[in-house]
């Protein structure tokens, strides 16, 4: 079974930032009982060893993106090795759109989270990529989707571990600091209703300045003032203006991510669950998250007839036990339209670090002029 590979204090400073991301290192150092310099050191030897990182996440809903899209394959053409695949990506990066916020590959298998504009938006990239993979002659194999419009969609986990390290160390009182101008724990982070934003319009354009200063925020959590500063060639008084009207909106919100699998857990289970018309999607996931997957389960995202669930186990066992019992005990519960679709990924064995990329929708909603001027990453279209 894998072991996990943290101190406990190195635990109570992860789980301290994942429950109060938008509080400064003072602050919850002292709510946790520990001198900031032991805290500021714990973190940045954190970070140095890539086992923890912090994010900024844009509210999609209120920038103009309509849809999350969930999408998984399998019994694609696997590469003779990752090196191919890699390169094989690299080559026809430029001509495909890049939504997604969140990818996981494994040989023949596939995961994807991504953000999309409009079905139009859709429709158009996946037309791209089948034109892409047929000139090559790729075998996609079998290709699912699920698609959620914010405007009906809950989130009510994202990538949430909290329950897991908590677990390995209960004598440590770790709380939830009040007075924040915009962060959610990872627990908490979309446990609201997107859809009283729907109405509205995007709130921020392309061409706005506060979208440059939030398209940098994304694209790079862990960038000093400085930094930023630099790379959008504005004054600190105006950045630091925008910053905190995208933060006290809700537009962005601070977000920390660790190292999954430094934590003891190699497997990932994802479901898909359709739901019979008339079912309240809300006492299916409670029912979901008490008696199916309780700690385990790291996303949850749900609307009015679909829920899909990510979650994760120490070894392969332990996965696959657990998805006997959700097959068997999600069946049993009369209200499915169809027997579960259920993926298992073997950590271990995905390709790159699954790290997350807020900013790829934004970048792909920039023209090349724009993104040339305001610095960012430059494509070569």
């Amino acid at each position: 079974m894998a072991q996990q590979e943290f101190s406990d204090h190195e635990l109570a400073v992860i789980l301290s930032l994942l429950r109060n991301p938008e509080h400064s290192d003072r602050e919850i150092s002292s709510a946790i009982g520990m001198n900031l310099f032991s805290f500021n050191k714990i973190k940045n030897s954190l970070k140095r060893r890539n086992k923890l990182r912090k994010y900024y996440i844009p509210d999609y809903s209120k920038i103009g993106f309509e849809i999350l899209g969930v999408s998984q394959g399998s019994g694609m053409e696997p590469m003779a090795s990752p090196d191919q695949r890699e390169r094989m990506m690299k080559e026809i990066h430029p001509g495909v759109p890049h939504h997604s916020i969140f990818t996981m590959i494994e040989a023949d298998r596939g995961l994807m989270f991504h953000a999309l504009k409009d079905f139009t938006t859709m429709k158009r990239a996946m037309r791209m990529k089948d034109d892409i993979t047929a000139s090559r002659n790729i075998e996609v194999g079998s290709l699912k989707h699920v698609f959620f419009s914010f405007r009906d969609l809950r989130i009510k986990r994202f990538f949430d571990v909290e329950p897991l390290i908590e677990r390995e160390i209960p004598d440590w009182n770790i709380p939830r600091l009040k007075g924040s101008i915009g962060g959610r724990s990872s627990g908490e982070l979309f446990s609201f209703d997107f859809g009283k934003n729907a109405d509205k319009g995007p709130l921020l354009e392309p061409g706005d300045e506060g979208y440059r200063v939030m398209l940098e925020m994304v694209r790079d959590g862990e960038a000093s003032p400085g930094t930023m500063l630099s790379r959008l060639n504005m004054s600190s008084y105006r950045y630091n203006k925008i910053r905190v009207q995208l933060l006290s909106s809700g537009m962005v919100r601070p977000f920390y991510a660790m190292d999954i699998m430094s934590l003891g857990y190699n497997v990932m289970i994802f479901s898909h669950i359709s739901v019979k018309g008339g079912v309240d999607t809300m006492e299916l996931f409670e029912r979901f998250e008490e008696e199916v997957m309780p700690r385990n389960l790291m996303i949850v995202a749900f609307d009015h007839s679909d829920l899909v669930g990510l979650g994760i186990f120490r070894d392969l066992s332990e996965g696959t036990a657990a998805q006997a019992r959700m097959r068997k005990e999600m069946m049993e519960m009369g209200f499915l339209k169809k027997e579960p679709e259920i993926s298992i990924f073997s950590l271990p064995n995905c390709e790159g670090d699954l790290s997350l990329t807020f900013h790829r929708p934004l970048e792909d909603d920039l023209t090349l002029k724009e993104m040339y001027e305001y610095g960012t990453r430059e494509k070569n279209g």
